[in-house]
């Protein structure tokens, strides 16, 4: 319901876990010292750091990064749906649609990197639908799942005695 929210939100969070991570790569790289190991994680941790610092001050910029990363995203994959339909052009492939999509991608792309974070935002708002969904149809499951519970125990039962039957039957003639 409030993209602008779950971004600021996942902004922190985001934060937080790349400064948790760069403080543990910083460790892990002192432990290997004293075992003259080589591990290079003294910078990448101090960088995570303090982009983790950056990012905890200012959680909204998380949604023009997504927005930018998604923009090409798309990009990069209506150029690899251009250069597939050019390799299928002298096959009976639809590669003349497959070419028009790979440009559609392209126009997206360009879009969603004009405006990055309303793309976010629709892209967060898609994701909280999809979970919306996933949650209702998990629900109908589990009400199927009772409701069919004891059918199937009495199943499950009725098989476990056969079973038990073979196998007292097996050694019976053993």
């Amino acid at each position: 319901m409030y993209p602008d929210i779950s971004l600021t939100t996942l902004g922190v969070i985001t934060a937080l876990l790349m400064i948790f991570n760069g403080i543990l790569l910083i460790l892990i790289d002192i432990k290997m010292w004293s075992y003259s190991i080589p591990f290079d994680g003294l910078l990448q941790g101090i960088l995570r750091i303090i982009l983790g610092v950056l990012l905890f001050r200012n959680p909204d910029t998380l949604s023009v990064y997504i927005g930018i990363v998604l923009g090409i995203w798309i990009i990069i994959s209506g150029f690899g749906s251009i250069k597939l339909a050019w390799s299928l052009r002298k096959t009976e492939a639809p590669w003349v649609l497959m070419m028009i999509l790979g440009i559609l991608n392209i126009l997206v792309g360009a879009a969603v990197l004009y405006s990055p974070v309303l793309a976010s935002m629709a892209f967060t708002t898609s994701v909280g639908i999809v979970l919306i969904v996933h949650a209702i149809i998990s629900i109908v499951y589990i009400i199927e799942l009772r409701k069919n519970f004891k059918e199937l125990e009495k199943t499950v039962n009725e098989k476990l005695e056969q079973l038990e039957e073979k196998i007292e039957t097996a050694e019976e003639n053993s």
